[in-house]
Formats: structure tokens, sequence, C-alpha cells
């Protein structure tokens, strides 16, 4: 009966795992400062997310950009410099996904 039981928890931990991870999606953001621009560009399981909405959420702004073919948008340092930002996007599964980040001037030392 032990043996039973334990295989039993092992299967359906096994299970578990494997329905979690194939619900699970890998989106990230790079953020790569470009001299007056900052460029974001967004993927999920290595491919580029192209054409889609990204917003982008300061203190008290909020503004939504869309990516281009390569996934990418790019943000003025001017108007965005020197101010911590949220970007969020939703990924193919219809889940928001987001991450901070501190977008700095074109003089700033890094």
């Amino acid at each position: 009966m032990k043996k039973i039981l334990i295989s039993m928890i092992a299967l359906t931990a096994a299970a578990s795992s494997f329905a979690y991870a194939a619900g699970t999606n890998d989106v990230n953001f790079q953020v790569m400062p470009m001299g007056q621009f900052t460029s974001v560009t967004v993927s999920e399981n290595g491919q580029a997310l192209a054409n889609t909405p990204i917003t982008v959420k300061g203190k008290t702004t909020s503004e939504v950009y869309t990516t281009n073919a390569d996934g990418t948008v790019y943000l003025s340092n001017v108007t965005h410099a020197n101010k911590q930002y949220t970007l969020q996007v939703t990924d193919k599964a219809g889940q928001s996904v987001n991450q901070n980040t501190f977008i700095r001037s074109s003089s700033s030392n890094t």
C-alpha cells in the first residue's frame, strides 16, 4: 500500500509540474540606452512580440506604444529620462507581464 501511495504522489507531482511548465510563457524585456533614445524589445519564448501594445507607466503618466516587426519600441530620452517606469505587455496566453526599469538620460553616468 505504501509503495502505491508513494507512486501516486510522484506521478501527481510530475503531472502538476508539466502542466505548470506548459502554461508558463517566458516574456523578456530588453531595455537598451541608445543616445537620445532607449529601445525596449519584447519577446516571448524567444520570439519577438511584433505589433504588440506596450504600456509605459510612470508616476503620473501612462502611455501606450506599439512594437515594430522586431518587437521594439523607441522611447525618447528627452521626455522619459531619469525616471522609473513599469513596462507592461499582455502575453499570448492573455496574462499581463510587468517589468520595472529606470531610463537614464544620455548624459547620465552609468
